[in-house]
């Protein structure tokens, strides 16, 4: 799995969010649960696979700490 911002013809699935969306879900004041179920995030492509990836998108939210610790949301 690899995660990169833009459009990839290619990929299995995408995952959509506006900057706002983006901002709440890092800084943990909206769950991705709820942003899903709002439309705030917008999913297209092979859902078996995001199912099936659950545990390793848990682990992505890891791996991005050290980033969301640095930025600034304005």
């Amino acid at each position: 799995m690899s995660v990169e911002p833009g459009r990839d013809p290619a990929a299995d699935l995408t995952i959509t969010e506006d900057a706002e969306t983006a901002a709440a879900l890092a800084k943990g004041e909206m769950s991705p649960q709820i942003a899903f179920m709002l439309g705030r995030i917008r999913v297209s492509g092979d859902m078996p696979a995001l199912m099936a990836s659950y545990e390793a998108l848990s682990e992505v939210d890891d791996a991005f700490a050290p980033v969301r610790a640095t930025t600034s949301y304005e």
